[in-house]
């Protein structure tokens, strides 16, 4: 149950984050092509169709390569956690039956000893403690505790994976809206030099009639 709701609170975090990004992205795709002041003079132009083109596909252009990490991210934590869950379930019983062997031939060996000489053999009665370091050789605590709770534990691994691919993700999409936007750029200095243009050339018909 402890391990379902690690998992769980692992997804409700990245899902947190993706609705977040989403959210800023519905806002930049409603805003931007109202904040260029070309919007003011030509908003029928062809820079600011291609610009509300592009944001309309904004999803597909840039989130869905973050929805894609997350979903990476969390099937990979997933399929760790899922692993380590089935093999305590497994290793329950067996585990538990290996540790009272165990004990039992330790008692009966301290036994046949004290016999032999209670002096130098004093009888072996079990601890909770001896029962705790038993248990934890026979699932292999150490390495599974390790991958819950290492200096590198899954989480943490599968964390650093996402920020890693987010970064890469983040990087490879600023080249694509850099892109575009010098694109646009020269889209709207082309029309602006012309409505200048125009503008001068209306003004000189105005002088000479």
């Amino acid at each position: 149950m402890k391990i379902k709701n690690f998992l769980d609170l692992f997804v409700r975090s990245i899902g947190q984050n993706t609705n977040a990004l989403k959210q800023e992205l519905a806002k930049w795709q409603h805003n931007a092509p109202k904040n260029i002041e070309l919007y003011l003079v030509a908003p029928q132009s062809q820079a600011l169709g291609n610009l509300r083109e592009f944001a309309q596909n904004c999803y597909e252009n840039l989130l869905d390569d973050f929805n894609k990490n997350a979903l990476v991210a969390t099937s990979y934590l997933r399929s760790e956690l899922n692993v380590l869950s089935n093999f305590l379930a497994l290793s329950y019983n067996n585990a538990i039956d290996l540790t009272l062997n165990r004990l039992d031939l330790k008692i009966k060996n301290a036994i046949t000893k004290h016999r032999e000489n209670q002096e130098e053999f004093a009888l072996f009665n079990p601890t909770l403690e001896n029962v705790r370091e038993s248990l934890n050789e026979t699932f292999c605590f150490e390495q599974f505790q390790a991958r819950l709770f290492g200096p590198m534990n899954c989480l943490k691994k599968t964390y650093a994976q996402f920020l890693n691919q987010n970064e890469q993700t983040t990087q490879d999409k600023m080249q694509l809206i850099t892109q575009a936007s010098f694109e646009l750029k020269k889209e709207i200095d082309k029309i602006m030099q012309n409505l200048t243009a125009i503008k001068a050339e209306q003004k000189s018909v105005d002088i000479q009639k």
